[in-house]
């Protein structure tokens, strides 16, 4: 085969390759650009949501279990929500999916909030030891130095309310919307 063909056949693959990686890196750049609409819960959905909740007491804890029959933290928080709002989706990074755990949930599902903020329905967090989100409840009311919630624990077996006092393990968030 000639020198030249040969250099021809060499640069239609470079150059096919080039355009293959502009169109794929130009596809993942636009794909970052897809506009997501993020709204916060209304205190109305928080609540109604919370009142979901609170049907299901004495529901089994099970890990992972998302409901209706058995809860998991996040799954009793995700489950009432949805009742409130049935077409609701979650981020998980650059993704929406259908369901999250409760770590998910507070990085990248929630307006991180005050205590003074905090109304009925809005999401309760606890940190553990290494500062990672580790279980979570529905705010039902915050008092000067406790807050009771709804929660699905896995040391009393079952959907049960619970009060802890305020501490640094503990922090707030509300629930943002996509659509």
């Amino acid at each position: 085969m000639p020198r030249i063909v040969k250099l021809r056949r060499i640069f239609k693959i470079k150059r096919n390759y080039k355009v293959v990686l502009v169109i794929s890196l130009l596809l993942i750049f636009l794909s970052g650009c897809v506009k997501i609409n993020v709204v916060e819960a209304t205190q109305e959905q928080s609540y109604l949501a919370l009142q979901k909740a609170l049907e299901k007491l004495g529901t089994p804890y099970e890990y992972g279990a998302r409901g209706p029959d058995k809860f998991d933290c996040s799954g009793l928080i995700v489950w009432a929500y949805k009742q409130v709002i049935p077409e609701l989706k979650f981020r998980l990074g650059f993704s929406t999916v259908p369901d999250v755990n409760i770590e998910e949930l507070y990085i990248y599902n929630t307006k991180h909030i005050s205590i003074q903020d905090v109304n009925p329905g809005d999401i309760i967090f606890w940190r553990n030891s290494e500062g990672k989100i580790s279980h979570g409840g529905l705010v039902i009311e915050v008092k000067s130095n406790y807050v009771q919630y709804v929660n699905a624990s896995s040391v009393k077996g079952a959907v049960v309310i619970g009060e802890s006092e305020i501490s640094s393990e503990i922090c707030f968030g509300r629930l943002l919307i996509i659509y």
